[in-house]
């Protein structure tokens, strides 16, 4: 499987290339991949061949996961307050640089 970025900066969340498929009233076109596939006929359709992880946040629960196991939690202190109190501070990047909530995260 081949991996693209939506966006033309290369950055952020990696998706599945496949054919692409318009859904009436979604943003963008998904892909024809178990990726692009709707969260919810996921699991009814393919559950007994596959585990589906949706984790928000993700960078950063990998990262304190990698300091918690390797016992470098006093190097990387902010990114666990930021983690256990996301939604605190993602109003505050909201209010202070006047974005919606998905701008911020």
């Amino acid at each position: 499987i081949q991996y693209g970025h939506r966006d033309s900066a290369l950055r952020g969340r990696l998706f599945a290339i496949g054919t692409k498929v318009k859904i009436a009233g979604e943003k963008y076109m998904r892909s024809a991949t178990l990726q692009g596939m709707p969260s919810d006929l996921r699991s009814p359709l393919v559950g007994a061949f596959s585990h589906d992880i949706d984790c928000e946040n993700s960078e950063i629960r990998l990262v304190c996961s990698l300091a918690a196991q390797l016992g470098l939690e006093p190097l990387v202190p902010t990114l666990f307050v930021y983690r256990d109190q996301r939604n605190y501070w993602l109003d505050k990047i909201c209010s202070l640089h006047n974005v919606a909530k998905n701008q911020a995260k």
